[in-house]
């Protein structure tokens, strides 16, 4: 009786520790996904006010920019610079062509936003007692007067922003987001107001439909409020935005806590009912191991049940029941520390790129998870080459590739063991671990000779570069980069061989590169010799090929001399292309010879550009030939601009740019001013015509602008240069 119940005592204690364990993971579970589900309503919540915010800064700024583009188009319009030219010279009223355009013209711009909450858009001149809009011509009670005060953006009317009295009209009286600006004319100087007025409830209920029913909006202008809508309260996330030089924030407030969603809701039922069965499933585990662990312990207490009835043979099946209790043990023990399999690539591959700190390197090789078991290893790096292989390198990288991870098992041993790691597409690592302290070499000329056979018929150039034996784990990457370094040696003494790493050399600074080339080059590109530049390149590369002390360090400098002057003669040959050409050194390791051969396909593409830059001029010569035609004959018009000519002739305005500063060494607005003034110094010296008819003649539309450019032409003003003896 008393052993029955201490063998069960033994036992509940056993599947009761089981169950507590169990318990406690299935609470650390459930917390883990109701904090999880926490956080991603939170997330879901900030990230839904994050959109929000830039959706209403978005609505506001398609507003300004909008009025900003119209008021910009406004006050460039020649038709309403006739406008203010009528009012300027109180002629009263306008023909009825004139006024025509101008309604057009307004009419439109106000239709070409393709905006339908626009409420008015208004033009106001100073002095003048009618306002226009793309609705028709609007009398006002008193002329109108410009105030400086007025805010570019407000919420107001435009009777209460521009101070019109007697405002009876209801299109002055409706309240919006009002933008308001300075009417300039060619001066620069104001000459009036530009209202435009857009719909409140438009943007009101824009903001609503975004926000919902959760909090509020509100929108200030450099700190002062604009407007605001909902219920200004809860968190607040900003968002900034800069028009006109004017600062608007836009602040949105939040009372949504992140409670639990239905789909979070949702989502969390499911993870919860998966740990419940789960948790079910390992009460059964625990029920069926508490049993099955419990056996040994019932066999002990059997072997020593009643010690007054043992004998030696029974004393050896006690030791033989604990042996084989121990060995069982270190079974499962040998089980759980051996996953070197899983760390073969994955491991390996972020110690070689260098995601591993040195001091957590020798922590993984001591505790067996990398398979380098061996004290010794050796870095090599297998390049390949398919100088007849366009457009199938991928291909061709995926076929040495599987060689490469072939002969791993090939010449593996079991005194070394080789590994594959892929670098790049032309590059692959192999790492030799060996209990050899020397260096194996005729292995890697084996492994070079293996390669180049499987890549088949001698179309693949395999090179071998290869780093000195190391015993420090936490070198393995510096290996790497010396095995790449080793590889350097094929700028001299090309591909297909093996190459091993020694000892940096330093540039002996003594190979041939002619002082002049930039020069010699230049000339040549511009003449479309290239047979030439590659006879230069060629000798170039001749009499540093017949050096002998010629280094793989100076080979390099000699590289990155060519590849200078290379750039320098571009900067030289383009700076009037209208086409950007630009070239890059070769990112691969290469020979001498093929570096050679890559900057002159560089020259030629160069020459070839520019041979068809020059067949492209020609062709557009005598369209070049009326345009500057035109501009001698008519730059005295006030209308003359390069708007005009670009509508006129149907090219760009950089084509007419590039043209003037091409064919006259000089803008055209540069051009347009000194034609004017050398003509206006002519008028006064050969006429006795006023100031006033003279700049009139010579196209300007305003005195200040004549003598401040003929001063600056001439040196001194036109009054003094009519009375200078």
């Amino acid at each position: 009786m008393f052993k029955r119940e201490r063998k069960k005592k033994i036992w509940t204690s056993m599947f009761y520790s089981y169950i507590w364990i169990i318990i406690l993971c299935f609470f650390l579970y459930s917390s883990l996904a109701i904090y999880e589900s926490y956080l991603i309503q939170k997330e879901r919540i900030e990230h839904a006010r994050t959109i929000e915010l830039e959706e209403i800064t978005e609505a506001l700024n398609e507003r300004l920019a909008t009025a900003q583009s119209m008021m910009s188009v406004i006050n460039s319009s020649t038709t309403i610079k006739k406008l203010y030219i009528s009012v300027l010279s109180q002629e009263g009223t306008l023909d009825s062509y004139t006024l025509y355009s101008i309604l057009s013209d307004l009419k439109m711009i106000y239709t070409s936003t393709n905006r339908w909450d626009i409420d008015e858009m208004v033009i106001f001149i100073d002095g003048y007692e009618k306002a226009y809009s793309y609705t028709g011509v609007i009398l006002l009670e008193e002329p109108f007067s410009r105030t400086g005060d007025v805010r570019w953006a407000s919420v107001d009317t435009i009777e209460n922003a521009l101070g019109i009295s007697g405002g009876g009209k209801l299109m002055f009286q409706r309240e919006g987001l009002l933008c308001v600006k300075d009417y300039t004319y060619s001066t620069g100087s104001p000459k009036g107001s530009i209202a435009i007025l857009f719909r409140m409830d438009s943007l009101l209920n824009g903001i609503n439909s975004i926000i919902e029913e959760d909090g509020g909006v509100r929108i200030l202008a450099d700190g002062e409020e604009l407007l605001n809508a909902g219920d200004i309260r809860g968190k607040l996330y900003t968002n900034t935005l800069l028009a006109d030089g004017i600062e608007f924030t836009v602040e949105r407030y939040s009372t949504q806590r992140p409670l639990f969603s239905s789909g979070t809701q949702g989502a969390l039922l499911v993870v919860l009912l998966i740990g419940v069965l789960l948790s079910v499933g390992f009460m059964r585990m625990a029920y069926h191991f508490a049993k099955r662990y419990y056996e040994p312990f019932g066999s002990l207490h059997g072997l020593v049940a009643d010690k007054e009835k043992q004998d030696d043979s029974e004393m050896d099946e006690i030791l033989s029941g604990i042996e084989n209790l121990i060995g069982e043990r270190n079974g499962y023990r040998e089980k759980m520390i051996t996953i070197a399999p899983y760390a073969e690539q994955g491991l390996l591959h972020d110690v070689v790129s260098g995601n591993v700190l040195k001091d957590n390197i020798q922590l993984l090789f001591q505790e067996q998870y990398l398979d380098l078991k061996m004290p010794y290893y050796i870095v090599s790096v297998v390049n390949f080459y398919y100088p007849q292989a366009v457009g199938n390198t991928q291909e061709h990288g995926h076929r040495v590739t599987e060689i490469c991870q072939k002969l791993t098992n090939i010449f593996s041993t079991e005194e070394s063991r080789i590994w594959s790691y892929k670098k790049d597409a032309y590059n692959i690592f192999l790492i030799l671990n060996s209990d050899r302290e020397t260096l194996p070499e005729d292995l890697f000329y084996q492994i070079h000779k293996y390669i180049t056979e499987e890549a088949g018929d001698g179309a693949c150039q395999v090179t071998l570069g290869i780093d000195s034996i190391k015993d420090d784990l936490s070198q393995l990457r510096e290996a790497c980069e010396c095995a790449m370094k080793a590889l350097e040696d094929m700028v001299l003494f090309g591909r297909g061989e093996v190459y091993f790493y020694e000892q940096e050399e330093t540039a002996a600074d003594i190979y041939y590169f002619p002082k002049n080339s930039v020069m010699k080059l230049s000339k040549l590109v511009k003449e479309y010799k290239t047979d030439e530049i590659k006879r230069v390149l060629g000798e170039i590369y001749e009499k540093n090929v017949e050096k002998k002390d010629l280094n793989t360090a100076t080979a390099l400098a000699l590289i990155d001399e060519l590849h200078a002057t290379t750039l320098k003669c571009m900067k030289e040959t383009t700076a009037l292309m209208t086409t950007h050409i630009s070239i890059q050194k070769m990112d691969s390791i290469a020979t001498l010879e093929e570096v050679f051969s890559y900057y002159c396909a560089v020259y030629e593409t160069l020459v070839q550009q520019l041979q068809s830059e020059e067949e492209d001029s020609r062709t557009s010569r005598p369209l070049e030939d009326a345009i500057l035609q035109c501009i001698d004959e008519n730059f005295c018009s006030p209308d003359i601009s390069l708007q005009y000519l670009t509508d006129k002739f149907g090219v760009s305005s950089k084509f007419i740019t590039l043209l003037c500063k091409n064919r006259l060494g000089t803008t055209y607005l540069q051009y347009i001013q000194d034609k004017r003034i050398r003509h206006a110094a002519e008028l006064l010296e050969a006429t006795e015509e006023s100031l006033e008819q003279v700049w009139k003649r010579c196209g300007y539309t305003n005195s200040l602008t004549f003598r401040r450019n003929f001063k600056s032409v001439m040196g001194i003003t036109p009054g003094d240069y009519r009375n200078r003896e």
